[in-house]
């Protein structure tokens, strides 16, 4: 576990794969909290403090992103979300709701280990810019 500093929230619909996505964010000093498949995740994080997330692309989870998106307490417009998705179509999507990194599926854990690494570390200035370089390199 980590050192209480940074918390991420872990959002996925199989119970299996959010405790093995959960304990990879552990390995880099971060605490997971897992949320229940029916939580909302925008309040989630901007109740609980949490620093970012990390959410499977759904349908559910997409809509979260963008809802995360639009409020504008600092929790939730500072917190960073690393989202997993299926290929490059998903990714445009994810970059466009507001995502800090994208992962397609199948992935290792040190790739998800440096998506959330980068995220946290990049300067609020430089999100959007990254975001927008990211979906124009999928078109």
């Amino acid at each position: 576990m980590g050192d209480g500093s940074t918390t991420i929230l872990v959002a996925n619909p199989d119970e299996a794969v959010r405790e093995v996505v959960a304990r990879v964010v552990e390995t880099v000093g971060l605490d997971a909290v897992r949320l229940a498949p029916d939580a909302d995740l925008a309040d989630a994080v901007v109740h609980s403090g949490a620093t970012g997330a990390v959410l499977d692309l759904g349908p559910d989870n997409l809509a979260a992103l963008e809802a995360l998106r639009a409020r504008t307490e600092p929790g939730a417009t500072g917190a960073r979300v690393v989202v997993i998705g299926t290929g490059p179509a998903n990714g445009r999507l994810a970059w466009q709701a507001g995502a800090d990194g994208f992962l397609v599926r199948p992935f290792h854990a040190r790739e998800l280990q440096a998506a959330l690494t980068e995220a946290l570390a990049r300067p609020d200035a430089d999100r959007a810019a990254h975001r927008d370089a990211q979906a124009a390199a999928l078109v």
